[in-house]
């Protein structure tokens, strides 16, 4: 399906123009288009490094990606996939060689294998919720030695053009903690990518609301990012958000249920970080978006269009969350493809 003209190279063009319309605060974007274009449309692929559950997927699965005009794919990697010493999410146990021999292996084969099939690849450092307990200069060198491993092992033999560094999933600092702590990831990273484009959110958990407090980084070869799940009443139902089958979104006209989010006050929350990056002159994209199987279907699939229609809207490029989760996935743990969210985010 086509969902609007500004699609391919005139979208990214449109976005590089409309980000160099800002302030002069911060030096003009050096992104090149091309690699802005493979980021236009992505897909989070879940339970490779990142979970106990070791999802598969195979020339079938790769192919139908590509037949739905993804071009990058985001694998967020749990640090104790590739780190030894770090709390292992739920066992009570720090990673091991062995555990870091199986993530490592995984990601070689995966990364290989997306590369190949014509994809881009986003890598990203996912601390899991044991790793934020963690004290914070503890958190900070492990997310800094995290991605030092990636960096060194994958730098090199990826191009700027194949792959993405971006510098952690949504860190949980507060604002002044992640604004001194973001350039040592980003200096860190171009220690073994000089001329790979790196990825940033602004602090606590990539919300666009924290893009207010967040201070650019001075460096013309990144890209901002920001994660939407709003309203949570309908994107993360039976995801920890409990149960609401009476939610709908958009708010209906009669509704007395201030938690329900209009059309308007989405778009609202979402132009925080559009017009922060306007102001910048920097781009910007939305690498996770989401909503739950369990909600109002309808509500579901309205608020995914709308969702991608905001992003057609403001010429930014956006992810799907995710491929294989049971609640979140395209093809949730491999039964099959849902064909409403199929026809939306196919090109």
């Amino acid at each position: 399906m086509t969902r609007s003209p500004l699609t391919g190279l005139t979208l990214i063009t449109a976005l590089a123009l409309a980000a160099c319309q800002g302030a002069t605060a911060s030096p003009p974007s050096g992104v090149p288009a091309s690699r802005l274009q493979s980021l236009s449309r992505g897909i989070n692929a879940d339970n490779i490094v990142n979970n106990t559950r070791m999802a598969i997927y195979d020339t079938g699965d790769l192919k139908k990606l590509k037949s739905m005009g993804f071009t990058n794919i985001r694998i967020p990697i749990d640090p104790s996939f590739i780190l030894a010493g770090v709390p292992v999410e739920r066992v009570g146990v720090a990673s091991d060689g062995d555990r870091v021999a199986l993530g490592l292996g995984r990601l070689d084969e995966y990364v290989e294998k997306f590369i190949r099939t014509g994809f881009t690849i986003t890598l990203v450092v996912q601390p899991m919720k044991s790793f934020m307990t963690l004290p914070t200069d503890q958190s900070e060198d492990l997310i800094l030695k995290a991605n030092d491993v990636l960096t060194r092992r994958y730098a090199q033999k990826y191009s700027p053009e194949q792959l993405f560094f971006e510098a952690v999933n949504e860190p949980h600092y507060d604002n002044a903690t992640w604004n001194e702590f973001a350039p040592r990831v980003v200096a860190g990273i171009r220690a073994n990518a000089p001329n790979h484009t790196i990825i940033v959110p602004p602090a606590w958990w990539d919300l666009a609301q924290n893009f207010k407090d967040l201070t650019p980084i001075p460096d013309p070869n990144i890209v901002y990012t920001m994660h939407v799940y709003q309203p949570g009443g309908i994107t993360q139902q039976g995801a920890g958000g409990g149960h609401h089958p009476e939610y709908r979104f958009p708010k209906r006209p009669d509704s007395a249920d201030n938690t329900e989010w209009t059309e308007q006050r989405l778009d609202a929350y979402l132009r925080v970080g559009v017009d922060w990056a306007a102001a910048h002159h920097v781009p910007l994209i939305m690498n996770e978006f989401g909503a739950t199987n369990v909600s109002d279907r309808e509500s579901r699939l309205a608020w995914v269009k709308f969702m991608l229609d905001e992003a057609d809207r403001y010429h930014y490029g956006w992810a799907w969350w995710a491929y294989d989760g049971r609640l979140f996935g395209l093809n949730p743990h491999g039964k099959g493809y849902d064909p409403d969210l199929e026809r939306l985010l196919s090109k």
